[in-house]
């Protein structure tokens, strides 16, 4: 039969060595319009999360968790809108231009 546990050490020892960081994997890009501003609001909004639930019966910590949740949710709003709106504007003066 086959000996599994060999397998499995040969499938670590290839991931291993094909130099690819698993850890370090990141989706920089997917979105433009999320810059440092909105990243740093979800870090502080993750860590008031984790204190949030180690704490659930805590209600100072409850409105202060689901106040910073309304601010991220407005920002993440907020500069979705004006990133649509300001590529909106320059798409359709370059295309007035280009029919002119």
């Amino acid at each position: 039969g086959i000996n599994i546990g060999a397998l499995s050490k040969v499938k670590r020892s290839k991931r291993i060595n094909t130099g690819y960081n698993y850890t370090k994997k990141k989706n920089k890009g997917r979105h433009k319009w999320f810059d440092t501003e909105c990243i740093s609001t979800k870090r502080g909004l993750i860590k008031l999360e984790k204190k949030y639930v180690q704490a659930p019966n805590d209600v100072d910590l409850r409105f202060e968790y689901y106040l910073k949740r309304k601010e991220y949710k407005k920002l993440i709003k907020g500069k979705k809108y004006n990133y649509f709106q300001t590529s909106t504007i320059s798409s359709t003066t370059t295309t007035y231009r280009g029919m002119a």
